[in-house]
C-alpha cells in the first residue's frame, strides 16, 4: 500500500497477527518463539491464554509437533491461535490484531479476549481490527470505519445512543441489542469450561503436555565450526545465526527429503532414451555416421598428404592444393559435429524433457492430498526447476557429445591401430586405468548430485515461505534473522556444491595425469626402436596418440557427467510414479446424469484419517441427513468438522464405513462424476490470477447477466461496478488484490451461479464477513438453495440458529444431532454451553 497523504507515528516495538494465518513449516514451540529465547514461565502463560493445551494434547508431539507447510496439518482455528500465540509471547508494546478471532469458535474468542488480550496485555497498546461487536463494551475506544473514512470515535457509552450511527445499525444487525451482556457470556464461560484449561490449572499436568526443551541461551553459547569463514552478515547476526543452525539441523531432521543411494540402476537410462523417442535415436545415429566418415576420410587424407612428399610417390599436386583439400574435409567434419551436436538439442533437449515434464506434472496433479501433506512445495519446485534444468541443458548436449566424441575416437583408434601395433598395447591399459578411475570418481560424485538437489528443497521452500509472510515478518522486524536462516541453508546448498566442483576438478587432473604418462611413454618407444622406422612415422604415431588419448579422456568424462545429471532423470522418475487419486470417471457407471435429485446424505459406521499412521478424525460417525435439511456443524477447534466437508468430497477416503448421496455410495464413483454434483465454499477460498468473469465461469456457461445476478446476491455487485474494467478486471493469482472477506464473497458468487445442485457446504464460508452482510448472505442461501441440502461449518452459532438440525462434534465423534430447540432445552449439553457463550442461549 502506498501513502498519499498524512503521516503514521508508532513508538516501541510492533507485533502482528494477520486476518490469515501464518504458519512456519516448523515445530508449534518455535512457531511461538518465533526466534525468541525461551521463557518457560511466559511460555506457558501464552499457550494457557491461547487456549492451546488441549491442541497440545492431541498433538502426537505436543507442542514438539512439526505443524507442515502452510500449517496443512492444522485447522483454521489453530492456525489463529497460534498466530495469537506467537504476538502474545513477543511481549511488544504495540499490538496490531486484523480480526484474528473471526477464525475461532465463540467460547474460544472470549476465552483468548479476556485472558491474553485483557490479562497478558493489559499495558499495551492493542488495536483489535473486528467485524464482530460482542466486545466492544470491554474496550476504550472505538473507532468506526466506512467506506475508507472514519465515521464515529470514542468510548461504547457516547456511541451506542447515536441511532443514526454505524455502530448502532451494526449492533442491531448483530441481534446484541437484547442479548446478554458479554460479562454474562465470560462468567458462564468460566462456569461451563467448555474444554479450556483454567488458570488453576495444576503447573505439572500443564508442564507434562508440553515437550521439555534445552534453553536456547544454552546453544547460543555453543562454539561454532572452525571451518566456517565468518562473513559480514555473520559477523553481524552471529548469535542469531547460531540458534537458526539449531533449528535448521531440528527441521531437517523431519523434513529431510528422501533420497537413493547406489548406482543408478538400467532402468533409469531406458527410461530416459524411451522418452526421447526411437526416431530421434535413429536420426542422431546416422548423423553421428556421418560425422565418423568424414573423421575417417580426413585422416586417411592426411597421410595421403603426408606420402607425397616422398621422392617415390608420384606427386603431381602442389602444395595449395593439398592445403586447401585437408581444410575441405576439416570443414566439413566440423559442419557434421555441429549437425549431431545440434540434432541433439533439437531432437532430445525438447521432445525429451517436453514428455519428463508431462509425466512429472500429471501424476502430481491427481496425486492425493495426503501426498502434500507430507511434501513440502521447495521439494517439487525444486525438480520442475533444478531438475528440468539438467534434463533440458545437460543431458542433451552431453549425450550428443558422447556421440560425437566416440565416433572420433573409433575413427582415431582404428587409424592407429592401422599404423602401429603399439596402439594396442597403450589403448587397453589406457581403458583399464579409466575403468578403475571412473568407479572411483562415480561412488562420491553420483551421490554429491544427489544431496545437492535435495538440498535445495528447504532452500525453495524457505523462500516462499518467507515471500507469504513477509508482512508479519516485517511487522515483527525480524527480516534480518530470516535472512540469516536464508543464508544458512543457501549455505548448507552450496557446500554439496562446491564439494562436486571440486570432485570434477579432481577428475581432469588425474585424466591429464594418466595422458601424460601415455604421451610420455610414445615418446620413450619412439627413442628406443629410433632405427627401425622413420620420423614422418613415428611423428604420426605420437599425433595419433595424442588425439587418442585427449579423445578418449573427453569421452571419459562426459560419461561421468552424465552418470551424474541422470539422477535428475532418477528423481524426476520417481514422481511419474506416485500413487493418483481414484478414477475421474468410472467407465462402467451408469449414474443418473440429474444425480442428486433429493440430497440425502447418510453417513454409516463413517471413519477417516488423513493419511496412513495417523489417528483418526472422524470415528464412526453415524448420521442421516434428509432431502433439503439445512444442517448446522459445531465443535470446538479440531474436533473435525471440516472433514466432514472433506469426506464428502473424497478429498480424504474412508478408512471404514461409507457415505451415501440419494443411496449411491460416493466410494463407487468417479472424483469427477461426484465433485462436479456437489458445490463448497471452502474456508480459504483461492481466486485464480484471471478476470473477474473467468474466476466466477471458467467454463462460460453464464451470461453476463446471471453473473452480475449472482454478484448482487452475494453483495458484491456495488464493489465490482466501482471497478473501471467491471467483469474484465483482472484479480492477481491468490486473490492479492482483494481483502479476505472479498475473496470469500467472490466464493458465495461463484455458488450461487450453480443453482441447479442439490447439496452445498459451507465451511466457514462468512467467518471474514462483517455481521451486516453475513445475515444478507444468509437471506440470500435461503433464497437462492431453498431446496437443496446445506452443510454448514460456522464459528457464529446464530448463523445456524435458524438451521433444521445441529450436528455436535467433540474429537472425531458425534455427540449431539438434534433441532436446535430441542439441543438448547439439555442445559449439560455442549451446544447449549456453545451457544451461552456467543449469546444465543
Amino acid at each position: 500500500m502506498y501513502k498519499y497523504s498524512g503521516q503514521v507515528r508508532s513508538f516501541g516495538s510492533l507485533a502482528y497477527v494477520s486476518q490469515t494465518a501464518w504458519i512456519l513449516n516448523a515445530t508449534v514451540r518455535e512457531n511461538i518463539l518465533f526466534g525468541r529465547p525461551y521463557d518457560k514461565e511466559r511460555y506457558l502463560k501464552t499457550i494457557r491464554s491461547c487456549a492451546l493445551i488441549p491442541d497440545f494434547k492431541v498433538l502426537a508431539n505436543g507442542d514438539k509437533s512439526v505443524i507442515g507447510e502452510r500449517g496443512i496439518n492444522l485447522s483454521g482455528g489453530q492456525k489463529q491461535r497460534i498466530s495469537i500465540a506467537r504476538a502474545v509471547y513477543a511481549n511488544a508494546d504495540v499490538y496490531v490484531l486484523d480480526d484474528p478471532l473471526s477464525a475461532v469458535d465463540a467460547h474460544v474468542d472470549h476465552h483468548i479476549f479476556k485472558h491474553a488480550l485483557i490479562t497478558i496485555l493489559a499495558d499495551k497498546t492493542r488495536i483489535l481490527v473486528t467485524n464482530g461487536v460482542n466486545h466492544l463494551k470491554e474496550v476504550d475506544q472505538i473507532v468506526v470505519i466506512n467506506q475508507g473514512r472514519i465515521t464515529q470515535d470514542g468510548a461504547y457509552e457516547d456511541l451506542i445512543h447515536d441511532v443514526e450511527g454505524d455502530l448502532f445499525r451494526l449492533i442491531q444487525e448483530s441481534k446484541l441489542v437484547t442479548s446478554k451482556d458479554s460479562s454474562d457470556t465470560l462468567r458462564s464461560e468460566a462456569k461451563s469450561g467448555a474444554g479450556i484449561e483454567s488458570e488453576e490449572d495444576d503447573e505439572a499436568s500443564v508442564v507434562a503436555i508440553i515437550s521439555e526443551k534445552e534453553d536456547l541461551s544454552d546453544s547460543v553459547d555453543r562454539p561454532t565450526s572452525p571451518t566456517k569463514r565468518p562473513t559480514y552478515r555473520r559477523a553481524k547476526f552471529s548469535k542469531v545465526e547460531r540458534e537458526k543452525e539449531m533449528d535448521i539441523e531440528e527441521k531437517n531432521e523431519v523434513d529431510e527429503e528422501i533420497t537413493t543411494d547406489g548406482r543408478v540402476g538400467w532402468e533409469v537410462y531406458k527410461y530416459y532414451m524411451a522418452s526421447i523417442g526411437c526416431i530421434s535415436w535413429v536420426i542422431l545415429a546416422l548423423a553421428t555416421l556421418i560425422d565418423l566418415s568424414v573423421l575417417v576420410g580426413t585422416q586417411l587424407w592426411l597421410e595421403k598428404w603426408g606420402e607425397s612428399n616422398s621422392s617415390d610417390s608420384g606427386n603431381t599436386h602442389s602444395t595449395f592444393y593439398w592445403i586447401v583439400s585437408y581444410l575441405g574435409w576439416v570443414i566439413a567434419g566440423a559442419l557434421t559435429f555441429a549437425g549431431a551436436i545440434g540434432l541433439s538439442f533439437v531432437l532430445m533437449a525438447i521432445r525429451g524433457s517436453r514428455r519428463l515434464h508431462a509425466v512429472m506434472l500429471r501424476p502430481l496433479i491427481r496425486a492425493p492430498m495426503s501426498f502434500f501433506d507430507v511434501t513440502s512445495s521447495g521439494k517439487v519446485v525444486n525438480r520442475f526447476s533444478h531438475d528440468i534444468n539438467s534434463v533440458d541443458m545437460e543431458l542433451p548436449f552431453q549425450c550428443g557429445n558422447a556421440f560425437s566424441i566416440a565416433s572420433m575416437a573409433i575413427s582415431i583408434f582404428v587409424f592407429a591401430i592401422i599404423a602401429t601395433r603399439w596402439a594396442l598395447l597403450i589403448v587397453l591399459p589406457l581403458g583399464i586405468a579409466y575403468y578403475w578411475l571412473g568407479g572411483f570418481f562415480l561412488v562420491s560424485s553420483r551421490e554429491l548430485k544427489r544431496l545437492d538437489s535435495a538440498a535445495r528443497s528447504p532452500m525453495y521452500a524457505h523462500f516462499g515461505e518467507t515471500l507469504a509472510g513477509l508482512v508479519t515478518i516485517r511487522a515483527f522486524n525480524d527480516a534480518d534473522r530470516l535472512a540469516v536462516e536464508a543464508t544458512a541453508l543457501l549455505d548448507q546448498s552450496q557446500t554439496t556444491a562446491y564439494l562436486t566442483n571440486m570432485t570434477n576438478r579432481w577428475l581432469q587432473i588425474m585424466i591429464d595425469l594418466l595422458s601424460t604418462i601415455i604421451l610420455g611413454f610414445v615418446c620413450i618407444m619412439a627413442v628406443v626402436q629410433r632405427g627401425e622406422a622413420s620420423a614422418g612415422y613415428f611423428g604420426i604415431i605420437l599425433s595419433q596418440i595424442g588425439v587418442l588419448t585427449e579423445t578418449m579422456s573427453r569421452l571419459f568424462a562426459t560419461a561421468c557427467q552424465i552418470q551424474i545429471s541422470i539422477v535428475s532423470v532418477e528423481r524426476i522418475r520417481e514422481y511419474a510414479h506416485l500413487t493418483p487419486e481414484a478414477h475421474d470417471v468410472i467407465p462402467d457407471s451408469k449414474i443418473d446424469p440429474a444425480w442428486p435429485q433429493a440430497g440425502a446424505i447418510e453417513l454409516k459406521n463413517f471413519s477417516i484419517r488423513y493419511r496412513e499412521g495417523l489417528d483418526l478424525v472422524l470415528k464412526g460417525v453415524n448420521v442421516t441427513i434428509q432431502p433439503g435439511e439445512r444442517v448446522g456443524i459445531v465443535g470446538r477447534t479440531g474436533a473435525g468438522k471440516s472433514s466432514v466437508t472433506l469426506a464428502l468430497f473424497r478429498i480424504i477416503e474412508a478408512a471404514q464405513g461409507s457415505i451415501t448421496i440419494d443411496g449411491i455410495d460416493i466410494s463407487t464413483l468417479g472424483l469427477h462424476e461426484l465433485r462436479s454434483r456437489l458445490t463448497i465454499i471452502s474456508q480459504e477460498p483461492f481466486l485464480f490470477g484471471d478476470t473477474i468473469r473467468l474466476n466466477l465461469d471458467p467454463f462460460g456457461k453464464y451470461t453476463d447477466a446471471e453473473i452480475w445476478a449472482a454478484l448482487e446476491s452475494a453483495s458484491l455487485k456495488s464493489y465490482i461496478t466501482t471497478l473501471s474494467e467491471g467483469l474484465s478486471t483482472v484479480i492477481e493469482n491468490g486473490g492479492e488484490n482483494m481483502s479476505l472477506g472479498q475473496r470469500q464473497l467472490m466464493s458465495l458468487a461463484r455458488a450461487m451461479l450453480a443453482k441447479n445442485t442439490r447439496v452445498l457446504c459451507l465451511d466457514e464460508a462468512t467467518a471474514a464477513i462483517d455481521v451486516e452482510t453475513d445475515n444478507a448472505i444468509q437471506r440470500a442461501l435461503r433464497r437462492e438453495f431453498q431446496n437443496c441440502t446445506i452443510l454448514t461449518i460456522a464459528h457464529r452459532i446464530n448463523t445456524i440458529m435458524d438451521s433444521d438440525k445441529i450436528l455436535v462434534l467433540e474429537q472425531g465423534r458425534v455427540v449431539e444431532f438434534d433441532s436446535p430447540a430441542k439441543l438448547l432445552q439439555k442445559k449439560d449439553g455442549l451446544f447449549f454451553s456453545l451457544a451461552s457463550q456467543s449469546g444465543n442461549a
